[in-house]
């Protein structure tokens, strides 16, 4: 069994930015693929969580309640003898309202689902819409409490133009559906995200398709009655499409997702639409391989925090992308985070002390995939991409980025050579660090290495020099993954 090294070293793209470090981070689950797709912060400082539990049979909507440290207060399933899943919640100001699509309950394979639930996650009602079609039919993906009821997007064939519409539905506060409306082409049109809009109104994101540009980010805008108030696409070469949106802070809106026009097959899509729905900017992020945008936070920095999946890592695999901007949209520092297998994020906010991440993670937990939180704080200032740009050049092992500056003096570092796995040493800054080198299984053989170069050494060891800032770094021993996923597999496939 061969054994790689991953050093978690964080990339700071600029030198102002201040740099989070993780503070906790929980999984949930069972022995199956379990999963958790959004959340929303809670008036008591914590965070209810919807995805699915999987079992030998298939799975159900999961409704989880986790405390401010991210450790569980209570849970709930609710489903029947096929797939039932949770995509999006609200807390309410009597509980919680949540939707999905459900494959056991109403007529046809899938349905929309909406769920009313109290503050412990005792159902009170449920009702099913659409279900006219046979497969994929109809589902939603997010939902808005109203004064006088709820208000759902998703996609629909029951009541489509095309292949699916972008599907919305005003219901009361029991769930009585009050209107319904599509909106789309001939192909297929998706709504992913909703939010309050001008005047009483709501906006809807997601994307559209035709035949000559593909697909396309896609704007509706509605009234308090459903009524069209206007609707917009904007596209480029290759296909765009929006999974998260947030209002700015000037009343615009921004957007993330995934666009074909960058370096890799995908790439991270950010878009920031001003109040006349003109694009401000557009940036996409990302390196060789597959990088997607699930979600979009506006942070009080005037910035924005983007979470999602990348597989431009050195194994192949697919690790949570986690990343940040100003507030044009230029990048201040981007992580990636995960283990040996398939780690996603699918959905972030700021907290008032750092930011908070949900994912599904087949590399930790006790499933082959479970739901994962993690809790993320700034740290202090600092400027050590050099160190990072240099190990990765010089060393040609796993590094993953992930390192967390400190204010004590020496730096806490590895003690690599006999140490056991979570050993450190105290090392002055300026002073040499050795390091294991691939060929030797970490055993201190290679040559040495400085910021920015290598130099051979004749005693075979590989050393980087620290420089005058202060680090803990943390490392991680594991084998390549070899089970392929399975909820992954499904979850934004294009």
């Amino acid at each position: 069994m061969t054994l790689k090294l991953a050093l978690a070293v964080a990339l700071l793209i600029s030198f102002s930015a201040a740099f989070p470090a993780e503070e906790w981070n929980r999984t949930f689950g069972g022995p199956y693929s379990d999963g958790g797709w959004a959340f929303d912060d809670t008036s008591d400082g914590g965070a209810i969580i919807v995805g699915q539990i999987s079992t030998s049979q298939g799975a159900d909507l999961l409704l989880l309640k986790v405390g401010a440290s991210g450790n569980r207060e209570w849970d709930q399933s609710y489903g029947g003898s096929d797939d039932d899943l949770g995509y999006g919640v609200q807390e309410t100001s009597d509980g919680y309202v949540v939707v999905g699509t459900t494959g056991s309950f109403g007529v046809g394979e899938e349905r929309l689902w909406l769920l009313k639930t109290d503050g412990g996650g005792r159902k009170l009602w449920d009702v099913t819409l659409g279900g006219f079609v046979s497969s994929e039919g109809d589902g939603g993906w997010s939902v808005q409490q109203l004064g006088d009821g709820y208000l759902v997007v998703g996609y629909t064939r029951s009541f489509a133009a095309g292949e699916r519409d972008l599907w919305m539905v005003k219901t009361d506060l029991w769930g009585k559906k009050q209107w319904s409306r599509s909106f789309g082409g001939q192909r297929d049109d998706v709504g992913f995200s909703l939010l309050p809009w001008d005047i009483g109104g709501y906006l809807a994101s997601g994307y559209t398709s035709n035949e000559e540009t593909g697909q396309d980010l896609y704007l509706v805008a509605v009234d308090g009655q459903g009524t069209l108030l206007w609707n917009q696409s904007y596209g480029g070469q290759g296909n765009q499409a929006a999974f998260s949106q947030a209002r700015t802070r000037e009343g615009g809106v921004v957007l993330t997702g995934r666009t074909d026009s960058g370096r890799g097959d995908h790439d991270v899509l950010l878009m920031k639409l001003n109040f006349s729905r003109q694009p401000d900017w557009t940036r996409s992020y990302g390196d060789e391989g597959n990088e997607v945008g699930l979600s979009v936070a506006a942070t009080s920095d005037g910035g924005y925090l983007v979470c999602g999946r990348t597989s431009s890592t050195p194994r192949g695999d697919q690790d949570l992308l986690l990343l940040k901007t100003d507030f044009s949209g230029d990048l201040q520092w981007k992580l990636n985070l995960g283990g040996p297998e398939d780690d996603i994020g699918t959905a972030v906010m700021e907290t008032a002390d750092g930011y908070l991440v949900l994912g599904v993670t087949s590399s930790f937990g006790s499933g082959s995939e479970d739901i994962w939180l993690l809790k993320l704080k700034e740290v202090q200032e600092t400027a050590y991409d050099v160190v990072r740009g240099a190990l990765n050049e010089a060393l040609d092992i796993d590094l993953r980025e992930n390192v967390s500056p400190l204010n004590a003096s020496p730096a806490a570092m590895p003690d690599w050579i006999g140490a056991g796995e979570n050993s450190t040493s105290a090392v002055t800054p300026g002073a040499l660090i050795p390091l294991p080198s691939q060929e030797a299984e970490g055993q201190g053989e290679g040559g040495v290495l400085g910021p920015g170069q290598v130099s051979p050494a004749g005693n075979g060891s590989k050393e980087v020099k620290v420089p005058q800032v202060e680090f803990v770094w943390q490392k991680r021993m594991f084998d390549r993954p070899t089970n392929p996923p399975r909820a992954l597999e499904k979850f934004f496939k294009s």
